[in-house]
């Protein structure tokens, strides 16, 4: 017999295919139509981790971070000489998707802050390569890989520590943008529209603290940080999002049909990671 928490992970399941199906015959009003899909991968990502095993599942978070990049990158002025360190850059979500499934802690967070870098640097300096525009290019690339390959890689670490800890996140996250998309209609920094989330999501984490294995207090703090890293990293990407000419109203694919939803992870993943990798010492 299946447990309490794989039926109520079975039950979003359904809720979300079927919200996504919805959306495919009778597509929702922008960016709401382009989140349903991001969201339902991330399901299925939970689910594959619950009932198959977390070393296979990390790989459906490699493609969403590799496909997430690609479309960062179509959007970028990149020269014919950056071809190899974008190749690397690639090659590098693969890598540290590798050492998340053999629990390798410091070479994860080592892997693409340090030696992508280095390793980028190095091939855009390849005897024939044209030093035009090279520290941007790098800047450019490594900055892209930070964000959605580092970035959403917090997010397979966490299963190593708990199948649940990537759904309380998930779940928060989720609230967070769906309250965004519905109410909060700009970039600006809404402290107000945050800390009415704040009870919302923290109540949430505690009820999952059963299953997170979060005591009360940090489950509560957990929670009430969310809806702040969630804002923080919506305004940020939001000038990412303007520079690079994503418009809201029509996300598609190569034009932030990715970016856009994964937005929210870019903060709120990496620092709930290494606050629980630092409370278990």
């Amino acid at each position: 017999m299946l447990s309490a928490s794989a039926l109520v992970l079975l039950a979003v399941f359904l809720v979300i295919s079927v919200i996504t199906i919805l959306n495919v015959f009778k597509p929702f009003k922008k960016p709401l139509n382009v989140y349903f899909p991001s969201l339902w991968v991330l399901i299925c990502y939970l689910i594959v981790v619950r009932f198959i095993g977390a070393e296979i599942a990390i790989w459906i978070l490699c493609l969403l971070s590799m496909a997430a990049l690609r479309e960062y990158f179509s959007l970028i002025a990149i020269r014919p000489e950056d071809r190899l360190p974008i190749a690397a850059a690639y090659l590098s979500i693969p890598i540290t998707s590798l050492l998340i499934m053999t629990g390798q802690y410091q070479g994860f967070i080592l892997f693409i802050p340090v030696y992508s870098v280095f390793i980028t640097a190095l091939l855009a300096t390849l005897p024939g390569y044209n030093s035009k525009g090279i520290i941007f290019s790098l800047g450019a690339i490594n900055f892209g890989l930070f964000l959605f390959g580092y970035c959403i890689g917090h997010l397979g670490y966490l299963t190593r520590l708990s199948p649940w800890l990537p759904a309380m996140l998930i779940l928060n996250v989720t609230i967070c943008d769906l309250f965004a998309i519905f109410v909060g209609r700009d970039k600006r920094f809404s402290l107000t529209k945050t800390l009415m989330l704040i009870p919302v999501t923290a109540l949430i984490s505690l009820a999952l603290s059963g299953w997170t294995e979060l005591n009360t207090i940090h489950a509560l703090l957990l929670g009430a940080a969310t809806p702040l890293l969630v804002a923080l990293s919506r305004r940020t990407l939001w000038y990412l999002e303007e520079d690079l000419g994503i418009d809201k109203q029509r996300l598609q694919s190569g034009k932030g049909k990715l970016i856009d939803p994964l937005k929210s992870y870019l903060y709120a993943a990496p620092v709930i990671l290494h606050y629980i990798t630092y409370l278990k010492g």
